[in-house]
């Protein structure tokens, strides 16, 4: 079926560590233990159908708390998670991640890099990196085609939960656009 996973969302409900450590490439993360509802009826749309990655007994779990929201439209999920995907790893993606200190070399450097800060308005009027550009998490979707790729895309937020988000948008966004 050409083209059939086109239609589809794969929701990754896995932590995002796990998820920068190995994803199946056009996914998008959504912790399963943070937020999930909220992000997840931000970010999904209701007319595509939704395949699940995750630890075995997580995607029960998952299917209902969407439910609980409005999203009926879970089709299936990945057999065994990412232990499917020992026999395919041209499947699989990898998010890179960084720390402050790296990040603050790397800018010394003059390293070409993108920060995209996916905070609210009221955090990021707080205090912010300069030279960063803010694209809050709900809206990041639509921001994707603006975003430059000839450059490494850095996302962070207050605690990790939504850069691991944005990452997972950023990463693959040809296949999110």
């Amino acid at each position: 079926m050409p083209g059939a996973t086109q239609e589809l969302k794969l929701l990754d409900i896995r932590e995002g560590d796990d998820f920068a450590g190995a994803h199946l490439q056009g996914s998008i993360n959504i912790d399963l233990d943070g937020k999930f509802a909220s992000w997840a009826g931000a970010l999904l749309a209701h007319d595509r159908p939704i395949v699940l990655i995750g630890a075995p007994g997580s995607q029960q779990e998952a299917t209902m708390r969407l439910g609980r929201i409005g999203y009926d439209n879970v089709v299936g999920y990945l057999a065994d998670g990412m232990m499917a995907l020992a026999r395919s790893p041209h499947l699989v993606g990898r998010v890179q991640r960084i720390t402050a200190l790296s990040l603050h070399e790397q800018r010394q450097e003059n390293v070409p890099i993108c920060i995209v800060d996916v905070r609210s308005a009221s955090e990021r009027e707080g205090g912010h990196i300069a030279d960063s550009i803010h694209v809050p998490l709900p809206q990041m979707l639509r921001h994707l085609d603006e975003l430059p790729r000839d450059q490494k895309i850095v996302v962070h937020c207050a605690g990790g939960y939504r850069s691991a988000v944005a990452a997972s948008l950023t990463c693959d966004a040809k296949l999110w656009r």
